[in-house]
């Protein structure tokens, strides 16, 4: 049997192999024995003890890995979170753009809910300054917009109108512009006892606070706020809620313009009423009078020429016609610069009289339909506004349209809410008809950028198509009640 044994084992197959050679009751090979047996159990217990140490240090490098793996998996997963809130943010910066001024007021509570959602709040608030109050009386934030969850329901009534002078800590963070955001309540500073008091009483475990200032004018404040489990923001969401109070910001900045616009609109409309009554009434008073003192005078030159002067007196009598067929184009004028019809009758009575003056005037029937679910209640404005489209309407009609009949209709349209209604006016006719594209780029061609202003002007629109008999079909949608509009 060969000597050479390679590896751990050499000692202990040495000694087997001895055992053909010696006595195997010898001390000194007893004690080889003891030996090798001690050493081959040393060895063994090294190599579990290697093993196990490798096995701990993997484990060690495997739990290492799931943590790295955790942790990227989650920064992956909070980049994902802040893209998809970075497109949202874009996508309602632009919507808020594109969108039309009328339109801002019931856009701004669906983008609070959106906001609101992305960042696990249960109710979303943007607080305004009370806009109509007197000289030196006291600046209270109110809730014009809010947003909140089915199974939480609205603010209490408490805080939808709030003192800033109660709470001078966050006040302080209005002066710095800075967004506020308080996790836990009792995490606030001492100095913001009045707060943490108010959070409580509320049961507001989380809060976010976001200024609103437009070119440094405090316009407002966005709020965010839950109850239950206490929310955990990221720093750089926090960061994100500046961009979110900028977009709010100019939204409502965007909103208070228009209304300013739409003041000076009805201003001028006003003015130009004014006018139209001032001139109306001064053409039916002296105009009117001096053709009637006119006529009055030609019968009586008439009465006074002789037979020898016929000539003269023929000539008195068509001075006379010509007065006659004058009068009443006066008084047609007066009654366009000034709809005193209005005055007498409701909105849906004038109309039907304006059709009927239409077709005695052109000789082209005009019909007036009328679909009211309700009641409609006058609104002097509003109803003079329609007054004037209409009568745009027929004028174009009657210029361009080469019509044989002409149809107008008033809609009531009630919204399955039954709290929200529009007024529906239509004007079509069988005419030649206008490419709608063409005239929604040239408005003025049909002057019918008057129309569009009114209609804005009223919170609504004008829409240009074509009808089923090939001639133009004008529709204009506004809302029933207009509120300072009116």
């Amino acid at each position: 049997m060969s000597r050479e044994f390679p590896g751990t084992w050499e000692p202990a197959t040495a000694v087997i192999s001895a055992v053909s050679e010696a006595n195997l009751f010898h001390p000194a090979f007893i004690i080889v024995c003891l030996l090798a047996l001690m050493l081959a159990v040393l060895l063994a217990l090294r190599m579990v003890g290697r093993r196990k140490r490798l096995s701990g240090e993997r484990r060690e490098v495997d739990r290492k890995v799931a943590e790295r793996t955790r942790e990227i998996q989650n920064t992956n997963r909070e980049l994902e979170k802040r893209q998809a809130f970075s497109r949202m943010l874009s996508e309602i910066s632009t919507r808020f753009i594109t969108l039309p001024p009328s339109r801002i007021d019931e856009e701004i509570p669906v983008a609070l809910g959106r906001v609101a959602q992305a960042i696990n709040a249960q109710r979303a608030h943007i607080y305004m300054p009370n806009r109509q109050r007197m000289d030196g009386e006291k600046v209270f934030v109110e809730v014009a917009y809010e947003w909140h969850r089915s199974d939480i329901g609205p603010v209490e009534t408490p805080v939808r109108r709030i003192d800033p002078e109660r709470f001078p800590w966050i006040r302080a963070q209005y002066e710095r512009g800075d967004p506020t955001v308080v996790l836990d309540p009792a995490t606030l500073p001492p100095e913001a006892q009045a707060e943490r008091e108010f959070y409580e009483e509320m049961r507001w475990t989380s809060v976010a606070i976001i200024p609103l200032f437009v070119e440094k004018r405090f316009v407002g404040n966005l709020n965010f706020t839950t109850r239950g489990e206490a929310l955990t923001w990221l720093p750089i969401l926090v960061s994100e809620l500046r961009v979110v109070g900028e977009i709010f910001a100019n939204a409502l900045e965007r909103n208070r313009q228009n209304e300013m616009m739409i003041a000076l609109r009805q201003d001028a409309q006003d003015a130009e009423e004014r006018e139209r009554t001032r001139i109306s009434r001064e053409l039916h008073d002296q105009l009117g009078g001096a053709l009637t003192a006119l006529k009055m005078q030609a019968k009586k030159l008439q009465r006074k020429l002789s037979s020898e002067q016929s000539e003269l007196a023929a000539d008195a009598r068509r001075i006379t016609e010509i007065i006659d067929h004058t009068l009443p184009d006066v008084r047609r004028i007066c009654t366009e610069l000034r709809p005193a019809i209005l005055d007498e009758l409701e909105l849906p009575d004038a109309l039907e009289w304006q059709a009927d003056q239409f077709t005695k005037r052109t000789g082209i029937p005009c019909e007036f339909d009328l679909f009211l679910e309700g009641s409609l209640n006058p609104q002097h404005n509003r109803d003079v506004a329609l007054f004037r489209i209409v009568q745009e309407l027929l004028t174009n009609v009657m210029r361009h349209a080469k019509a044989t009949r002409v149809r107008v209709s008033l809609t009531q349209e009630t919204e399955d809410s039954g709290t929200d209604s529009h007024l529906l006016l239509t004007v079509s006719d069988n005419g030649i008809g206008f490419d709608p594209d063409e005239a929604g780029r040239k408005p003025d061609r049909f002057g019918l950028r008057g129309v569009r202003e009114r209609a804005q002007h009223l919170g609504g629109e004008l829409r240009l198509a074509r009808g089923e008999d090939g001639g133009a079909l004008v529709t204009v949608r506004i809302p029933e009640c207009n509120g300072h509009h009116s």
